[in-house]
This record gives C-alpha cells, structure tokens and sequence, in this order.
C-alpha cells in the first residue's frame, strides 16, 4: 500500500470509526444486531454444541479467578471490571449460541446446513474463543480454524473495508461498550 492509499484508508477508518462509535452512544443495542452469518455444516452441530457448553464453563471459571485475583489485589478495579464484563458478555454470547443451535438441530435443522446469525460480540468473542478452543482440543483444532476463516471471510464479504479495518472497528465498538456497560445499562433505566 502507498502513502497515498494509506492516507485514505486511514481517512476512511477514522470516518468509518466515528460515526460507527455515534451510532453504539445513540443505540447501544447496536453491538446485539446481525452482521454476518456463518453456514454451520450438519456434520459440524454437535461440535458447536460442544463449544458453547465447554467454553462457558472455561469462561465461568475465569470469571471466577478474575474475582480473586482482584481480592488478592493483583489486579485494580479497572482491569477486574472489564474482565467480569468480558467474561460474562461472553457467557451470555455463547448461552445465546448454544439456545439458538439445540433449537435449529430439534427443529428439523440436522439434515441441512444453517445460517447462525453472528451480531457485533458474537463476531468479537468468538473467533478467539475458537482460537483457544483449538488449542485446548486439538483433535477439533483444524475444525476451529476452518470456522474462523468463515467469519473472518464474512466479515470481508459485509462491509467491504479491509479485514484489517473491520476487526479494528469491531475492537474499539466492542471495547467501548464492555467500557461503558455500566453508563449505556442505566440510561436504559431512566
């Protein structure tokens, strides 16, 4: 990439940024709605099945070390709150995973493929939680990865920016909501 077309990607990016950081102030709900979907082989349910419940779990663990790891005082308040909000943003994102998949495969959904619709934290949370399942399951590594291309390559297909760009976005959007919960959960109490 040249100077000139770095310039106006980075134009382009902060554009993009601004005006998608708007939009979560004005609807913070922006982060649940559909992006993408990803096309879940019959073959692949149970994997995914087996995903959601063993990586909530995961999950749920560390939420619980991330609590004593702020009693003990080796973490501040800051670092223990983004965590507890992550960790439990994230339990609450493969629950949903794991509800919307029992419910596809009892409904006549284990003869053909899906579409399992992904919003803004699915597509922040799960690639990485893929990415660590992989390497705490390795017989299901090469099936990981195979996933986090597909919502890699959905992301590309949406939106048109660069990859680079979009995981960019996605970070700081996901980023300033875990950040802000706590302020977007009351201004819906008011």
């Amino acid at each position: 990439m040249n100077n000139k077309e770095w310039k106006g990607s980075e134009e382009r990016y902060a554009a993009e940024r601004a005006a998608l950081l708007e939009r979560l102030e004005a609807d913070p709900d922006l982060v649940f709605e559909q992006r993408i979907a990803v096309e879940v082989e019959p073959a692949h349910a149970d994997f995914w099945l087996t995903f959601a419940a063993e990586w909530g779990g995961a999950l749920h663990m560390l939420d619980e070390t991330n609590a004593k790891r702020f009693e003990l005082g080796t973490i501040d308040e800051s670092q223990y709150e983004y965590a507890r909000r992550s960790y439990r943003l994230g339990q609450i994102v493969l629950s949903e995973l794991y509800d919307r998949l029992k419910a596809s495969s009892e409904h006549g959904g284990g003869a053909q493929s899906f579409r399992l619709p992904f919003g803004m934290l699915d597509c922040y949370f799960v690639p990485a939680y893929l990415h660590d399942f992989g390497q705490a399951r390795p017989d299901l590594k090469p099936l990981c990865k195979a996933y986090i291309e597909k919502v890699r390559q959905a992301l590309t297909d949406n939106g048109g920016a660069p990859l680079e760009e979009t995981v960019r976005l996605l970070d700081e959007t996901v980023g300033t909501y875990i950040r802000e919960l706590r302020r977007f959960a009351s201004r819906g109490r008011q």
